[in-house]
Formats: C-alpha cells, sequence, structure tokens
C-alpha cells in the first residue's frame, strides 16, 4: 500500500503554516539578511524544512538573495536572503478542461 502521497497530503496544511509563518517574519523584519542556518535558529525548525521554505519563497518572489558570503557557523560560503518587497498573493486556481475519457477516446479511433 502506497501511503506516500497521503502522508503528503496530510501534512501539507502544516507546511503553508510554516510558510506563512517565514513570509510574516520577513515582512516584520524587512531589513534583515539571514542565512538559512539563521533562519534555522530563528525560526525554530529544522535545516531542511528552512531550507524547502526559502526555496519556495524565492521561487514565488518574496525573498531575494541578498548576498553571498561565509557564514559564521560553517565557514562555508552561503546565500543570505532578504525580503523583496513583493506582497504575496495568492494565485487562483486555474480551471482544468474536462477530460477525454479513454471511451471516447476509443470511439474516435475505432469507429
Amino acid at each position: 500500500m502506497n501511503t506516500r502521497g497521503k502522508a503528503f497530503a496530510e501534512t501539507l496544511s502544516m507546511r503553508i503554516s510554516e510558510k506563512a509563518q517565514a513570509r510574516r517574519w520577513f515582512r516584520d523584519n524587512p531589513d534583515a539578511a539571514v542565512s538559512c542556518a539563521d533562519f534555522e535558529r530563528i525560526i525554530k525548525l529544522k535545516t531542511c524544512h528552512c531550507t524547502r521554505i526559502l526555496n519556495d519563497l524565492k521561487t514565488e518572489g518574496t525573498v531575494i538573495v541578498a548576498f553571498t558570503d561565509k557564514s559564521k557557523h560553517s565557514n562555508r560560503t552561503v546565500q543570505y536572503y532578504k525580503f523583496s518587497g513583493v506582497m504575496y498573493e495568492a494565485q487562483p486556481k486555474p480551471q482544468h478542461e474536462k477530460t477525454k475519457t479513454a471511451a471516447t477516446t476509443q470511439l474516435k479511433l475505432f469507429p
């Protein structure tokens, strides 16, 4: 039994609230530039959650990469993220076109 899709669907509401929490923090601190490790300590989530959230926020345009510098935690080169100034607005879901059924396709292929 494949429960992977079911587990993902059940955690979707939790993921949305984590993104909303991150969005709120960046909106409240527009001048702060943070790395993923700094953001992990601020939001109090695991690194893998913070990386996913920051990538999602970067994709939607809420945050931008401010600069790249050495991390004070690991001495590695990391990206520092900053609020882009663009407020996030949820997009309406697109209307799906009616899909063709296999029976309709078979009737067209084999009259």
